[in-house]
């Protein structure tokens, strides 16, 4: 089996990262002998990596260039196995170096796509993690995320009263205040009561990207209930229906398929890769940086009548399950590997 170095693009928890820990939980189960590479900190990844009872590396670091070049220092002298760098920082440290697969996570801007192509030169292979991302990478292999199942207790649903929930990063990126605008226009509509649940904290966010959310939340105090970093299980038993509502390009979606997971039905913008996550056809996709028309997507799942909701519920998690569930991401792995890594690395 393989030695394989999984080189992170953050000290902090990210969804690379957490992507990084999942297939590095993954490999690990299939056999292979693995090491988290991070920037050196008391929290974060590499003190998760420990947790999880990973080998790990810490690369001193206090700015990003210090890691890129003390990450590339550290690959030439003491790596002995393939290093699969988790983003754009570790594929560029390395630029050169033999036995490396690129993974990449971030949303294709142009100058994203430009230094991804040149971190990815030379590598045993350059990853991405949708058909979405692929359509800029052409030379790139898919390998969808995953994440593991997420059981709940369903809580029992008030007549009118929607519990809608949104988890992640506070940030206008993720579409947080045109969900906060279109909840003020669903509750100016009385039709029915809402109770808005949010999960997440402002991570990586400017002091004027989190002053714009917090802006924008303002008007919803009155009905909402911030919950800040929790355990899955504990948000999703608290909602009716899960809002993901990004602005930008979205190169997966990993709340997606953990609401898919969840058994939680779903509104979702046209952002990126969502709409190849869903089923076919699935019907309750707003318009990306639309307020309105985000409200309206709610209003009618909401307004949906039990049996055809179960219907769509149980296509979603049939979708997860059979696509991004961790037993099909385990074999979509191994094959990949098989096929990559060089048989003297077997």
């Amino acid at each position: 089996m393989t030695h394989l170095y999984f080189a992170a693009n953050n000290a902090e928890i990210g969804g690379g990262e957490v992507m990084l820990l999942q297939y590095a939980k993954i490999c690990r189960e299939l056999g292979h002998d693995v090491t988290v590479v991070a920037p050196q900190s008391n929290d974060g990844v590499g003190r998760e990596a420990s947790d999880l009872g990973f080998s790990t590396v810490g690369i001193r670091a206090h700015s990003k260039m210090e890691y890129m070049r003390n990450l590339r220092e550290w690959d030439k002298k003491h790596r002995d196995g393939v290093l699969w760098c988790h983003g754009h920082t570790p594929g560029l440290a390395t630029i050169g170096h033999p036995k490396r697969i690129v993974h990449l996570h971030q949303a294709p801007s142009k100058k994203h796509i430009m230094a991804g192509r040149l971190a990815g030169a030379g590598s045993l292979a350059l990853v991405v993690p949708s058909i979405f991302m692929k359509n800029q990478f052409p030379f790139a292999q898919l390998l969808w995320n995953w994440c593991d199942p997420i059981n709940v207790s369903h809580r029992k649903k008030s007549e009118n009263v929607i519990r809608v929930g949104f988890i992640g990063r506070l940030s206008p990126l993720k579409g947080i205040i045109d969900l906060a605008n279109a909840l003020v226009i669903l509750n100016e509509t009385r039709s029915f009561n809402i109770e808005f649940v949010i999960a997440g904290e402002p991570r990586f966010s400017s002091e004027s990207e989190t002053a714009e959310v917090e802006k924008a939340l303002s008007h919803i105090s009155s009905f909402t209930t911030r919950l800040g970093w929790v355990n899955q299980e504990k948000f999703y038993s608290q909602i009716d229906l899960l809002v993901v509502p990004s602005s930008w390009d979205e190169p997966f979606g990993l709340t997606l398929i953990e609401g898919m997971s969840a058994c939680i039905p779903l509104v979702v913008t046209d952002s990126g890769a969502f709409p190849e996550i869903l089923p076919p056809d699935y019907p309750f996709i707003a318009r990306k940086n639309d307020p309105k028309d985000l409200a309206r997507t709610i209003a009618a799942l909401s307004t949906l009548n039990p049996i055809d909701q179960q219907t769509l519920v149980d296509a979603s998690h049939e979708r997860w399950r059979t696509c991004f569930s961790t037993e099909a991401a385990s074999q979509r792995i191994h094959c990949f590997l098989t096929d990559t890594i060089p048989p003297e690395n077997n």
